[in-house]
């Protein structure tokens, strides 16, 4: 992923360009190439540093209020905890299970 700066830095390149393109296309004076290149490239500089702002302070700064890895981790250690106690529960439904064949096979020898 790219860090903000070099978006930023990104941004003005491709904004010096794009004006400097515009304003040799639409202008003959060299004072207003270099007024509309700087206005151009002002821009679009602004538009990246308040993009990469709004990012960085909504989703950057949710991960940080959210610490995704703690409660994975939590998560985890309950999900395991979780199937340690089925598998508990399983072995004694298998043993109560297990006893009441075994009375009700007595039962049966006892009643014939």
């Amino acid at each position: 992923m790219l860090r903000h700066q070099n978006i930023i830095s990104l941004g003005m390149v491709a904004g010096f360009f794009l004006g400097l393109m515009f304003s040799v296309l639409n202008f003959d004076e060299p004072l207003d190439m270099i007024l509309i290149t700087m206005l151009v490239t002002f821009t679009f500089y602004m538009l990246i540093v308040f993009s990469t702002s709004y990012f960085l302070q909504t989703y950057v700064a949710k991960e940080k209020l959210f610490a995704k890895s703690i409660f994975e981790e939590a998560a985890d250690t309950l999900t395991d905890d979780l199937s340690q106690y089925e598998r508990k529960i399983d072995s004694i439904l298998l043993s109560i299970n297990k006893v009441r064949n075994t009375i009700e096979h007595q039962d049966i020898k006892v009643n014939s």
